[in-house]
């Protein structure tokens, strides 16, 4: 039941970056027992609000009370001190630590005056908070040995082990199941019993209406409402996040479809796929379902090369194809947007820079550059150009200095002016 008492109170709070105005005069409250869902369209501000909140911004005008405190300092630590935990989009986990070094990663608990770590008592209460979440795994286990989603159920359970009052999520459930984005939930509504608040952001509308109290709706930096969460409705959520009224969310084109382009057959692969196929036409988009750990990721990298697959048959534009790397796929028109990689293109040739947990180069696929004079599928760091090597951190200074590599989804032609145009992914 919601209390009586803010938790949090922002009032006429404006946020400002050069040439950007990220909140304009914008109040927001949070009550005890209280989850608080905030909406809002990809730059309408939530992110900056729950960073004021978390102390990582200050505003450029305004109040912020936290717990009826009024907040001076704003730093993640001051934040703390005032009960607030903030689980972000992005794992800040360590790979290399435990589980338990990560959950206890900045307040260790020491058992002798020299500061010495009181290891079994913090691994006692490690398993007590993975139980709380509903993740069964050991807590000496190193966090780069699970999975994405039980890396995001161990972030969360880091933040609960601090005992916070108030409880900032950020898109939680992206990397979940529905079975433990369920037991999230349960335990979200144990803390609004106890009288805490929540302040949970999602693009999932169906999440808002199973959990939360109310709904605050954030347009270009704007406040535009706060209403009970149980007196809306899908349709006024949405017309209220794009400003105008939206008869289909997703409306249909009707493209005519034309020959089969690809055709996967019976594709293996031991222990994660077996007798998977799939067909895909001409102006047709295929989309694939499924759980987290499900296949889909394994399935895309099997066609594309870069996961080996123990039988099956692909047949690309008619004809039966071998696909034993990436490279081939891209000399054979087939190209990939695999998760874990991103690449660059440079105007003489064609260098993939792989930023993968495993280093591997040879199990992730290449942008394709269509110069003249550029490597089929791309060129490995490390080999030679004209007598070159390209070494990464050359890479990187080539990017700094080169004007022709250019940020992603640009339709601007090659500088040396001898291609269509090139795919630019972002350097990171």
């Amino acid at each position: 039941m919601i209390g009586a008492g803010p938790l949090v109170s922002m009032r006429d709070v404006t946020k400002q970056f050069p040439g950007v105005v990220a909140l304009d005069h914008v109040n927001f409250e949070l009550v005890s027992g209280e989850i608080h869902a905030l909406l809002g369209e990809n730059g309408a501000g939530k992110s900056t609000l729950i960073k004021i909140i978390s102390g990582v911004y200050p505003p450029t005008s305004g109040e912020v009370y936290i717990r009826g405190t009024l907040m001076h300092s704003f730093t993640p630590s001051s934040a703390r001190g005032l009960g607030v935990g903030t689980v972000y989009q992005g794992l800040s986990l360590v790979p290399s630590l435990t589980v338990t070094q990560n959950l206890f990663l900045g307040h260790e608990q020491a058992s002798h005056p020299m500061g010495w770590l009181d290891r079994p008592r913090m691994r006692v209460r490690a398993r007590e908070a993975l139980h709380d979440i509903g993740l069964d795994v050991d807590p000496d286990l190193n966090v780069e040995r699970l999975s994405i989603s039980q890396q995001q159920l161990v972030e969360i359970a880091k933040v609960l082990l601090l005992g916070v009052e108030i409880l900032i999520m950020d898109e939680p459930t992206d990397k979940l199941t529905a079975r433990e984005a369920g037991r999230l939930f349960a335990l979200l509504r144990t803390m609004r019993q106890a009288g805490r608040g929540v302040i949970y952001i999602t693009h999932k509308l169906e999440e808002i209406m199973q959990i939360a109290d109310r709904v605050t709706v954030l347009r270009d930096g704007h406040k535009v409402a706060t209403v009970p969460a149980g007196q809306t409705s899908f349709p006024h959520l949405i017309q209220m996040m794009v400003g105008r009224d939206i008869r289909e969310v997703f409306p249909k084109k009707i493209v005519p479809l034309g020959g089969e382009l690809l055709r996967v057959e019976y594709l293996s692969v031991p222990g994660i796929l077996e007798d998977v196929s799939l067909s895909v036409r001409a102006g047709e988009i295929v989309g694939m379902a499924g759980i987290v750990g499900s296949g889909r990721t394994e399935f895309a990298k099997a066609i594309v090369g870069a996961l080996p697959m123990s039988r099956g048959e692909l047949h690309l534009f008619g004809r039966p194809v071998r696909i034993s790397s990436p490279d081939v796929a891209v000399r054979s028109g087939l190209s990939s947007e695999l998760p874990g990689c991103r690449y660059i293109s440079l105007p003489a040739s064609c260098v993939r820079l792989p930023h993968c947990a495993n280093r591997r180069h040879d199990e992730h696929g290449a942008q394709h550059c269509q110069h003249p004079d550029a490597s089929p599928g791309g060129r490995k760091l490390g080999s030679s150009t004209r007598g070159r090597s390209w070494s990464p951190s050359r890479v990187r200074r080539s990017w700094r200095r080169s004007p022709g590599v250019r940020g992603p989804a640009t339709s601007a032609p090659c500088p040396t002016r001898r291609c269509a145009g090139c795919s630019r992914p972002r350097m990171p």
